[in-house]
């Protein structure tokens, strides 16, 4: 039985984390997988090199990880403690009066905490992802080896990087009070 339970915290932790990610939200080119860029460094093992990914690599690792090396000085710590002082600054978080007060065992009323988060994900999916130089990736879509693929770790990193933090924020805090909901 315990097993089970914390089967069940781990996939609650992941999808609720995952549902504020744009392209997690969107099922445009299975999320962002199929549109294929460049993104210099910064993707693990490959972080001197010139590194071709994806949109959902992207937005799930790149930009983070960029981040934290160049801004944060490769700390953790100093990144999550911006994103909580951004976060709490930009006010309230939508979807947490859900989170905290929804009956946990019912799936329905559940499903429409995530379906709100997730419609106003897949909202950023136009107005961020595919904008501010985004748009230039689409020619690449199943693409994934044409040498041609747009560099995205530049004016494109630095104008989505904060949507980023605060999508994360925004699941860190949902999930927060989704688990106080639980263990209350």
């Amino acid at each position: 039985m315990l097993k089970v339970k914390a089967e069940a915290l781990a996939f609650a932790a992941h999808f609720i984390g995952d549902i504020s990610q744009p392209l997690h939200a969107s099922n445009f080119a299975l999320g962002g997988n199929h549109i294929y860029a460049k993104f210099l460094g910064y993707a693990g093992s490959k972080s001197d090199a010139e590194f071709h990914t994806n949109m959902h690599f992207i937005w799930d690792i790149s930009v983070p990880q960029k981040q934290i090396a160049t801004e944060f000085g490769g700390s953790w710590d100093k990144w999550v403690d911006a994103l909580e002082a951004n976060g709490a600054a930009a006010g309230p978080v939508t979807g947490v009066q859900c989170a905290q007060t929804v009956d946990p065992t019912d799936f329905l009323a559940v499903r429409k905490c995530v379906d709100s988060w997730a419609i106003e994900s897949d909202i950023l999916t136009c107005d961020v992802v595919f904008k501010n130089g985004g748009e230039a990736a689409l020619p690449f879509l199943d693409k994934k080896n044409d040498p041609n693929q747009i560099d995205l770790s530049g004016d494109y990193y630095a104008a989505v990087k904060s949507v980023v933090d605060q999508q994360i924020y925004r699941g860190g805090i949902r999930l927060a009070a989704f688990l106080n909901n639980i263990f209350q």
